[in-house]
Order: C-alpha cells, then sequence, then structure tokens
C-alpha cells in the first residue's frame, strides 16, 4: 500500500510541475512558440513539412498582426535571467519572401523610438496594437 502511496504521490507531482508546449498562431505560417509554458517565448516560421525558421526571442511577450505585419517585443534574456526593464521591438514584413536565414525576415531589435521611426518607414498602421499577450 506504501508503495502505491508513493507512485500516486510522484504521478500527482510530476503532472504539476510538467512544463508543455506553448504555440500561439500569429498567421498563416508564424507561430509564437515555448517549450516551457511561455518563459522562453520565440517567434517561428513554419513551413509545414519543409522546414522551420527561428526568428527571434526568447521572451517575446507581446505581438499584434495585420495582413502586412506581424510586431512584436520582447524582454531580452542576459546571464540566463529575463530582463524585465529593458522592451526590444521587431517588425516582420508579411507579404516579402522568407528566406531561411531567420535574421533576414525581421527589422530589430529597436528601442522604442527607433520602432516607431521603422514602424513609418515601412508603413505600419499606426492602429496595428500590442492585442496578443502571449
Amino acid at each position: 500500500m506504501k508503495v502505491a502511496g508513493v507512485f500516486a504521490f510522484i504521478l500527482l507531482f510530476n503532472s504539476c510541475i510538467s512544463f508543455s508546449d506553448k504555440r500561439v498562431k500569429l498567421s498563416r505560417e508564424y507561430y509564437a512558440w515555448s517549450m516551457e509554458g511561455g518563459s522562453d517565448m520565440q517567434i517561428y516560421y513554419w513551413a509545414y513539412d519543409e522546414y522551420n525558421i527561428g526568428m527571434f526571442g526568447p521572451r517575446v511577450y507581446a505581438a499584434g498582426v495585420d495582413s502586412s505585419f506581424i510586431i512584436a517585443k520582447k524582454h531580452p534574456k542576459r546571464d540566463g535571467k529575463i530582463e524585465k526593464r529593458t522592451t526590444l521591438f521587431y517588425i516582420i514584413p508579411l507579404k516579402q519572401k522568407v528566406s531561411k536565414e531567420g535574421e533576414k525576415n525581421y527589422y530589430g531589435p529597436y528601442m522604442e523610438m527607433e520602432f516607431n521611426e521603422m514602424r513609418k518607414q515601412l508603413g505600419v498602421r499606426q492602429d496595428l496594437r500590442f492585442t496578443i499577450n502571449l
């Protein structure tokens, strides 16, 4: 009986602390994805059966999407810790051909003032907001 009780406790404990994938669809081929329930959220391009391209992360925590762009913001990781006092911004154009080299598919990282300037240059709508919390 003690063995069954210990086994039941181990199963219950493991189910409480297990990490799960978190995947949020942003557009037809772009996803925010984390293997640790959100703590390492990254943006990926999913080309179905062909290939997957990691764009940027971790810790992407908000995004906005329309038919032409994805905007995202993240807190960078320094020395293994998330630096919440710093926010970096990114822009992904959805209507350009996707390169297999992830860093060629987006603009950024930017601080907020640079991001707002690049938004204007690229024609990102001003009413596109960070409405997706990740």
